[in-house]
């Protein structure tokens, strides 16, 4: 009688945590739990910005990070710069950019439809 009435119970209590389980996963996530799905091209701009970025006090006088297009197929590098800024080293930040972007395109074999261009803006 004893393990009929232990069976009952653990019965009884795997149906209950079975129920409360399916109720927690009918809720609908939070805002910081909905999927998204970049594109290609949102992916590289993202891989890009986060392994390139310098600090801020290395590139006096201009500023360099990566945008994507996605009706182009290209990241942008966007390079915002004052009328101080060194055009030399302006310049090779940029070369290494696109040596980094071009080398991240490659390393996922999307060279046939990936672009890499730039944008110069001047700060006023």
């Amino acid at each position: 009688m004893n393990k009929t009435l232990l069976l009952a119970v653990l019965a009884a209590v795997a149906l209950a945590l079975g129920v409360a389980a399916t109720a927690q996963t009918s809720l609908p996530p939070s805002e910081g739990q909905t999927s998204f799905n970049p594109t290609r091209i949102q992916w590289l701009a993202m891989v890009l910005n986060a392994k390139s970025r310098p600090p801020a006090s290395t590139t006096p006088g201009f500023l360099l990070y990566f945008h994507p297009d996605s009706k182009a197929n290209t990241v942008l590098i966007h390079v915002l710069y004052s009328s101080t800024a060194d055009r030399s080293r302006m310049q090779t930040a940029v070369n290494n950019a696109r040596n980094a972007a071009n080398g991240e395109i490659h390393g996922f074999a999307w060279q046939g439809w990936a672009k890499v261009k730039e944008n110069y803006v001047q700060a006023k």
